[in-house]
């Protein structure tokens, strides 16, 4: 369930640690800067890096922070900042 949308449309789950986040209204180009993360008890322990992207959607891939495994975390959070 999205929370606060500002500007996602939908989520998909795409596999272990493997999400798409579709935009509302598209950003310009590609070229989006997305990043987030997830927290549990005050400290950070899950991190995003992006996959792939494209004008309407972007992927991206959330995983522990000391090994770097791929993990499915809840709530997720995702910021975007880009031209549109």
């Amino acid at each position: 369930t999205i929370a606060g949308s500002f500007n996602i449309d939908s989520m998909s789950d795409d596999g272990t640690g493997l999400t798409t986040a579709t935009w509302t209204t598209d950003f310009a180009t590609a070229d989006a800067y997305v990043n987030g993360g997830f927290s549990q008890e005050g400290r950070v322990i899950c991190q995003f890096s992006n996959l792939s992207q494209a004008v309407g959607t972007s992927q991206f891939v959330v995983s522990v922070t000391d090994s770097a495994a791929r993990t499915d975390a809840d709530p997720i959070m995702i910021m975007a900042f880009g031209d549109q």
